[in-house]
């Protein structure tokens, strides 16, 4: 559309045309460049709830391009935009929380949003997160990065780097990635089959009250992979997975009761309620 076209239907209040008539000012398309009418312009379309206006004009501010930098007001707009599902606005959120404009720094808010935008298919997230992950070493970024490779998102499908960024956030604590490196070790997945391995790390998430891990590591215990066989310690593990909502905990719970007697059946219990207390 030429430049009176735009003009017209920003004028009439079409949010989209304003958007465009700012795009026009900003860029000289058919117009002389000003950023001020740009910002302007920009400025009418995100107050009527335009996504891509209220990411562009967060860029301005971020910037202090045609206003003074305000990385508060950049991120508030950001946030505006996020809100509709703008994807830019996730990448650039995400760049907030890494670099600690306009928000205070947080790396895991930040694999948070790169995360986000790379489900939305955005690829320049992915490289933020390898950032995160590889040189600032951030836990979650790791296992972000992990469950990309694990499933082709924005990395190409690779379980045995999948099980290696697994493996950097898990020994930071972080408990999906324990419960995946369990599952990759128990499945041997990307990695060399290992039952040890896969209960250690099964339990090092059930402890942090994992309920998946909690039913795979009771899975363990009753089938002796990994662990001397214990249905007691199975039962224990099956109670307090079930007890946080784990359906299928449920059935291998009943099934496994259905084979133990009463004095295993109270003491499975009580060591599940100690469990919860300690």
């Amino acid at each position: 559309m030429n430049y009176e076209t735009v003009r017209k239907m920003a004028a009439e209040g079409d949010a989209s045309a304003q958007c465009y008539l700012g795009h026009m000012y900003e860029e000289g398309e058919g117009i002389e460049p000003d950023i001020q009418m740009a910002l302007s312009w920009f400025y009418c379309a995100a107050k009527q709830g335009n996504a891509p206006a209220q990411w562009k004009l967060g860029k301005m501010y971020e910037d202090g391009v045609g206003v003074a930098a305000d990385p508060g007001a950049a991120f508030n707009w950001y946030q505006l935009a996020a809100e509709q599902g703008f994807s830019d606005a996730y990448v650039s959120i995400g760049r907030a929380f890494q670099t600690g404009r306009g928000v205070v720094e947080d790396f895991d808010e930040a694999a948070k949003w790169y995360e986000k935008a790379v489900d939305a298919g955005d690829s320049r997230a992915a490289y933020f997160l390898l950032i995160l992950g590889d040189e600032q070493g951030n836990a979650q970024a790791q296992a972000s990065l992990g469950f990309m490779a694990q499933a082709g998102r924005g990395l190409t499908q690779d379980y045995a780097e999948a099980a290696s960024w697994f493996q950097k956030s898990a020994e930071q604590g972080v408990a999906d990635a324990q419960f995946m490196l369990g599952a990759f070790f128990r499945d041997g997945t990307g990695v060399e089959q290992d039952y040890s391995k896969a209960a250690f790390w099964f339990e090092s998430a059930a402890e942090q009250g994992y309920a998946r891990a909690q039913r795979n590591l009771g899975l363990l215990y009753r089938d002796g992979l990994g662990l001397t066989k214990d249905p007691i310690e199975a039962q224990k593990w099956f109670n307090l997975s079930a007890a946080s909502g784990e359906e299928l905990a449920k059935t291998n719970r009943d099934e496994l009761a259905a084979k133990m007697a009463p004095a295993e059946l109270d003491e499975a219990q009580r060591l599940a309620s100690a469990w919860v207390k300690k």
